[in-house]
This record gives structure tokens, C-alpha cells and sequence, in this order.
């Protein structure tokens, strides 16, 4: 039996999955698929899906991270199919090889007739769907942990340079926002993370123009001046920029991998 090696692209855009349909001809006829094909000799797996995409849909696409790969045997010919995670700058597809394309949620993908090389790929991207939350108690640790650092540090203001002084406190609380704000809103994007943090993180600064006897008494406790602050300061605001990025990365980091794909 004939043996084939090929790629195959999962191109995510706008977190829709590009999904095409084959020609009407073989085994596979009009069956629907993840863009690809045979690898040449002497070309590297990423090399031969950028230009197999390039040749069917006269698009550009950057090949990103392994997927999975899949083995299958149809009854004239046998498959080895490696995917990979796609992105691409626009949606201007022409079809030179497919008969027709659409974009699809994950949760939409079963609404197509898949080739039986490509439904394992399939499969793992609907469990990929389930499991992409943030861990609540992982982010909650976190925050507690940056809770802690950001009060030991006040202990360590005489030991460290007054650049230093100047920001890191702030900036570990603006990262204990982030990280809490991620066990709130677990299922959101990063961006929308970020933004939600930005928001109130500058809300409190702003509220330090505010000044009435009633709210300067709960900013002279000591839980009231750590949630409120004291007075309002432009590096603040600076801090607060650079304690959210940082936890933006480090969130990032936390979730990368084939849950965050989708």
C-alpha cells in the first residue's frame, strides 16, 4: 500500500478555524479537511505547508506551533499527517485546489463531513475547547503570592535603590489586580484581562483627586491606604502599566500550550 507523509494547516483567525472542502474526485471526494499536503524531498514540514497553503489558497500563513500528528489507513493508500497551528494576516483566500471553505467555531466543527485522517485533529481541538479555562486555584495562588511579596517589599525598602522603591510596590499590587481579576473572569482573553485591570487600577489612581473627610479617613487605615493609596502620582500610573504587562506575561505563559490555541 502506498505510503504518504503530509502536513496539514489549523489556521485560527479571529478564533474561527479555517476548514476546506476537497475536490470531487478519490477516496476523499468532498469530504472537508485542514488545508495541506506532501512534503517534497528535502523540505522541512514547516517549509512544505507554507508553500502547499500558498499553492491552494494563494495565501501567506505563519506555521506556529506542532499540533499533533495522525496516522490512518484509507483503502488504496495510507497517511501519516502532522498538523500544525496556523495564523494569517487576512481572510483573502482563493481557491485553487478546494471546491469550498468556511470558518468555523469549534464547537461548529462537527457540522462537516471530515476526511478520517483529519477527525482525530478534530476530536483534539473540541477537548482542547473544554479544558482552555484558567485554573482558578493556580491564578488565586498566585495572587496571594504577589500579595505577599508586594508587603514583604515595604519590609525591604531600606535595602533596595530608590528606582526600585519607586515602582515596585505599586506595580506588584497592579499584578495582584491582574491575577485576581483572572479568577473572576477565568474564561476570558488575556487582552480583556488587561483591560479590565488597566480600568481599575487607573480608576483608584484617579480617585486620589477625590479628597473628603470621609473617604481621607478610610485612606489614613492601613487597609484602606493599600486598596486606595494616598495621593494621586503620575509613575503610578507607570507602575501600574508595567505590573499589569508582567502579569499579562506571566499569564500567557501560564496558559501556553494546546489549551490557548482556540
Amino acid at each position: 500500500m502506498k505510503k504518504l507523509e503530509v502536513v496539514a494547516a489549523i489556521i485560527i483567525k479571529d478564533n474561527k478555524i479555517l476548514c476546506t472542502q476537497r475536490a470531487g474526485k478519490g477516496e476523499t471526494a468532498l469530504k472537508w479537511e485542514f488545508p495541506g499536503g506532501k512534503i517534497e524531498e528535502n523540505e522541512t514540514n514547516k517549509k512544505a505547508l507554507a508553500r502547499e497553503i500558498r499553492e491552494e489558497l494563494s495565501i501567506d500563513v505563519d506555521v506556529c506551533d506542532y499540533f499533533m500528528s495522525v496516522e490512518h489507513e484509507y483503502k488504496s493508500f495510507g497517511i501519516t499527517m502532522h498538523g500544525y497551528i496556523c495564523n494569517i494576516k487576512d481572510k483573502d483566500i482563493k481557491l485553487n485546489e478546494h471546491v469550498d471553505y468556511c470558518w468555523l467555531d469549534v464547537d461548529e466543527l462537527d457540522n462537516l463531513d471530515w476526511s478520517e485522517a483529519d477527525k482525530p485533529i478534530v476530536e483534539e481541538l473540541k477537548n482542547m475547547k473544554t479544558t482552555k479555562n484558567r485554573n482558578r486555584k493556580i491564578y488565586a495562588l498566585m495572587m496571594i503570592l504577589v500579595m505577599c511579596l508586594g508587603l514583604f517589599s515595604r519590609k525591604m525598602y531600606h535595602y533596595l535603590p530608590d528606582l526600585i522603591n519607586s515602582y515596585l510596590g505599586d506595580g506588584l499590587w497592579a499584578m495582584m489586580i491582574y491575577f485576581a481579576a483572572a479568577v473572576v473572569f477565568n474564561k476570558s482573553s488575556v487582552k480583556r484581562i488587561i483591560i479590565i485591570s488597566l480600568v481599575f487600577c487607573y480608576g483608584i489612581e484617579l480617585s486620589q483627586l477625590y479628597h473628603e473627610p470621609w473617604i481621607d479617613s478610610i485612606r489614613n487605615t492601613t487597609l484602606g491606604g493599600l486598596v486606595l493609596g494616598y495621593g494621586f502620582l503620575w509613575k503610578d500610573i507607570v507602575a501600574y502599566t508595567l505590573g499589569v504587562l508582567f502579569g499579562s506575561i506571566i499569564d500567557k505563559n501560564t496558559k501556553k500550550g494546546k489549551e490557548n490555541i482556540i
